[in-house]
Protein backbone atom coordinates (compact mmCIF):
# COMPACT_ATOMS: atom_id res chain seq x y z
CA UNK A 1 0.00 0.00 0.00
CA UNK A 2 1.27 3.45 -0.84
CA UNK A 3 1.01 5.90 2.05
CA UNK A 4 3.33 8.74 3.09
CA UNK A 5 5.71 7.95 5.96
CA UNK A 6 4.06 10.65 8.10
CA UNK A 7 0.68 8.94 7.74
CA UNK A 8 2.19 5.56 8.62
CA UNK A 9 3.83 7.07 11.71
CA UNK A 10 0.57 8.76 12.76
CA UNK A 11 -1.33 5.47 12.38
CA UNK A 12 1.24 3.58 14.43
CA UNK A 13 1.06 6.30 17.10
CA UNK A 14 -2.75 6.03 17.05
CA UNK A 15 -2.53 2.26 17.47
CA UNK A 16 -0.57 2.79 20.70
CA UNK A 17 -3.21 5.21 22.06
CA UNK A 18 -6.52 3.66 21.04
CA UNK A 19 -8.19 1.17 23.38
CA UNK A 20 -9.06 -0.90 20.29
CA UNK A 21 -5.64 -2.02 19.06
CA UNK A 22 -5.97 -5.79 18.75
CA UNK A 23 -4.99 -7.24 15.36
CA UNK A 24 -8.62 -7.64 14.22
CA UNK A 25 -9.86 -4.27 15.52
CA UNK A 26 -10.91 -1.37 13.31
CA UNK A 27 -8.29 1.34 12.87
CA UNK A 28 -10.83 3.99 13.87
CA UNK A 29 -13.20 2.00 16.05
CA UNK A 30 -16.24 3.80 17.37
CA UNK A 31 -16.42 4.09 21.14
CA UNK A 32 -20.22 4.27 20.75
CA UNK A 33 -20.16 0.60 19.72
CA UNK A 34 -17.29 -0.28 22.08
CA UNK A 35 -15.05 -0.86 19.09
CA UNK A 36 -17.31 -3.39 17.37
CA UNK A 37 -17.81 -1.05 14.38
CA UNK A 38 -15.76 1.71 12.78
CA UNK A 39 -16.62 5.38 13.05
CA UNK A 40 -19.30 6.26 10.54
CA UNK A 41 -17.62 8.69 8.09
CA UNK A 42 -20.27 11.37 8.58
CA UNK A 43 -19.98 11.08 12.37
CA UNK A 44 -16.21 11.42 12.19
CA UNK A 45 -16.63 14.46 9.95
CA UNK A 46 -19.23 16.12 12.20
CA UNK A 47 -17.65 15.28 15.55
CA UNK A 48 -13.96 15.72 14.79
CA UNK A 49 -12.98 17.16 11.42
CA UNK A 50 -15.55 19.97 11.16
CA UNK A 51 -14.97 21.33 14.71
CA UNK A 52 -11.21 21.38 14.09
CA UNK A 53 -11.69 23.08 10.70
CA UNK A 54 -14.03 25.68 12.17
CA UNK A 55 -11.67 26.36 15.10
CA UNK A 56 -8.87 26.85 12.55
CA UNK A 57 -10.99 29.43 10.73
CA UNK A 58 -11.71 27.26 7.70
CA UNK A 59 -15.46 27.36 8.13
CA UNK A 60 -17.78 24.45 7.44
CA UNK A 61 -16.12 21.76 5.32
CA UNK A 62 -17.15 18.36 3.98
CA UNK A 63 -15.46 15.36 2.42
CA UNK A 64 -15.76 16.94 -1.03
CA UNK A 65 -13.88 20.00 0.26
CA UNK A 66 -10.95 17.73 1.07
CA UNK A 67 -11.01 16.22 -2.44
CA UNK A 68 -11.04 19.70 -3.98
CA UNK A 69 -8.13 20.77 -1.78
CA UNK A 70 -6.15 17.69 -2.77
CA UNK A 71 -6.72 18.27 -6.48
CA UNK A 72 -5.92 21.97 -6.13
CA UNK A 73 -2.62 21.21 -4.40
CA UNK A 74 -1.96 18.55 -7.03
CA UNK A 75 -2.13 21.17 -9.82
CA UNK A 76 0.91 22.86 -8.34
CA UNK A 77 2.95 19.85 -7.26
CA UNK A 78 1.99 16.80 -9.35
CA UNK A 79 1.75 15.70 -12.95
CA UNK A 80 -1.80 15.49 -14.24
CA UNK A 81 -1.76 11.69 -14.44
CA UNK A 82 -0.43 11.54 -10.87
CA UNK A 83 -3.35 13.66 -9.67
CA UNK A 84 -5.75 11.38 -11.58
CA UNK A 85 -4.32 8.26 -9.94
CA UNK A 86 -4.06 9.61 -6.41
CA UNK A 87 -7.55 11.16 -6.57
CA UNK A 88 -8.77 7.79 -7.88
CA UNK A 89 -10.55 9.34 -10.83
CA UNK A 90 -11.78 6.55 -13.04
CA UNK A 91 -10.97 8.37 -16.27
CA UNK A 92 -8.42 11.06 -16.96
CA UNK A 93 -11.13 13.20 -18.57
CA UNK A 94 -12.14 14.02 -15.00
CA UNK A 95 -8.79 15.79 -14.61
CA UNK A 96 -7.83 16.18 -18.29
CA UNK A 97 -7.64 14.31 -21.61
CA UNK A 98 -4.52 12.30 -20.79
CA UNK A 99 -4.39 8.58 -19.98
CA UNK A 100 -1.74 6.78 -17.98
CA UNK A 101 -1.00 4.71 -14.91
CA UNK A 102 1.56 4.96 -12.18
CA UNK A 103 3.75 2.37 -10.53
CA UNK A 104 3.69 1.99 -6.76
CA UNK A 105 7.09 3.70 -6.53
CA UNK A 106 5.83 6.59 -8.66
CA UNK A 107 2.78 6.93 -6.40
CA UNK A 108 4.99 7.05 -3.31
CA UNK A 109 7.24 9.67 -4.92
CA UNK A 110 4.23 11.76 -6.00
CA UNK A 111 2.69 11.59 -2.53
CA UNK A 112 5.98 12.68 -1.02
CA UNK A 113 6.11 15.71 -3.35
CA UNK A 114 2.53 16.58 -2.41
CA UNK A 115 3.30 16.37 1.33
CA UNK A 116 6.41 18.53 0.79
CA UNK A 117 4.34 21.11 -1.10
CA UNK A 118 1.70 21.29 1.65
CA UNK A 119 4.45 21.69 4.28
CA UNK A 120 6.10 24.51 2.31
CA UNK A 121 2.77 26.29 1.83
CA UNK A 122 1.86 25.88 5.51
CA UNK A 123 5.13 27.53 6.54
CA UNK A 124 4.23 30.58 4.43
CA UNK A 125 1.05 31.13 6.44
CA UNK A 126 1.11 33.20 9.66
Amino acid sequence: MSIPAEVKDALLDWKEKTPYSAPGDWVFASPATRGKRPFWPDSMLANYIQPIAEAAGLGHIGWHTLRHSFCGWGKFSLKLDETKELARHQIIATTSDLYGGMSLDAKREAQSRLVDYVHREAKKRP
